[in-house]
């Protein structure tokens, strides 16, 4: 099954099925508007040292009630994604999915939400799609 992916736009309405990718040098969030939820951008300071910082968006994402996540953390440097979850994870439902060390090319994001116990799922890329359906 195909998913299509869209480079965000601010105001973009959030359509079941998509993949909504962050455009470069924007944070990414999403608030509820009636019953949609819309995606805003904005170019405020970087969250250690990233914009977009998957924290922001997933610390954005956890101040909706009512909605189920499936989040996925890819490969990266450093532990982006790890607090924005956490927080997330406080709030709604959220099943996480991990890439492996294996098909990483930096264990760094990866790592950070496996040691701290977040991930429900931690798969080679191949199979995250597949890990992705368990879940939704």
């Amino acid at each position: 099954m195909a998913v299509p992916v869209k480079e965000a736009e601010e105001g973009d309405i959030l359509q079941n099925g998509t993949a909504y990718i962050a455009p470069g040098g924007f944070h990414l969030t999403a608030a509820r508007s009636g019953n949609d939820l819309v995606i805003h951008l904005d170019d405020s300071p970087p969250r250690n040292g990233h914009r977009p910082s998957v924290d922001v968006m997933f610390e954005s994402l956890g101040e909706i009630n009512g909605i189920q996540i499936t989040a996925v953390i890819m490969t990266g440097m450093g532990a982006d994604g790890k607090n924005g979850l956490m927080a997330m994870k406080k709030n709604v439902e959220v099943k996480a999915i991990a890439e492996s060390k294996e098909t990483s090319i930096v264990f760094g994001m990866p790592r950070a939400v496996v040691e701290s116990g977040l991930a429900d799922d931690v798969q080679n890329i191949e199979r995250i799609a597949e890990s992705i359906l368990k879940f939704v």
